[in-house]
């Protein structure tokens, strides 16, 4: 099978992977995660994590501060995915590749949940436009910021891994002494 036929096989693979129920559940219950950390983090109680497998989720709590709480769940699933592909592809091996690719599925698919709920289409208690009746400031705004620091941090990974490929491919057979 030719190179080319390969990375179109990856990217369809991927595609289907990011879009799927298997890269939006983890997606959502560290979104949702993060909504109970950031309630605990301030202070507050978690009362109730609510996670559908329609990828609809909610967290219920009380008292905290509530720019904490909602920012906790965009933030953490743009942030932990990161974090764990960052990790681990530093480590190397190929449990860590794997853990890398699990990272950096479950954090585009944030992404694109980030771009559809905080861009093209924020409901009215979508996290952008909570965090923007919060602090006084456009929905779009709020999901446009968010957007645009998970945008950044996947497109930092995705870099750094493809310069790890390249040198890891470039090395070759070391020649005969």
């Amino acid at each position: 099978m030719r190179a080319s036929t390969r990375r179109v096989l990856a990217l369809l693979g991927v595609t289907a992977l990011t879009l799927s129920p298997l890269a939006g559940l983890p997606a959502l219950a560290v979104h949702e995660a993060g909504h109970a950390l950031g309630a605990w983090l301030s202070g507050g109680q978690v009362t109730s994590v609510h996670l559908g497998l329609d990828l609809a989720g909610h967290t219920e709590t009380r008292g905290g501060a509530l720019l904490a709480v909602l920012l906790g769940g965009p933030l953490a699933a743009v942030v932990l995915p990161a974090g764990l592909a960052a990790v681990a592809g530093g480590v190397g091996g190929r449990l860590a590749r794997a853990a890398e690719a699990v990272g950096l599925v479950v954090l585009l698919r944030a992404v694109l949940d980030l771009g559809w709920h905080g861009l093209i289409a924020p409901g009215p208690y979508s996290d952008a436009a909570r965090v923007g009746a919060a602090v006084g400031a456009p929905a779009r705004l709020v999901g446009a910021s968010l957007f645009a620091v998970g945008l950044a941090m996947l497109l930092w990974l995705a870099a750094r891994a493809r310069y790890r490929m390249f040198q890891v491919s470039s090395m070759g057979p070391k020649p005969a002494a």
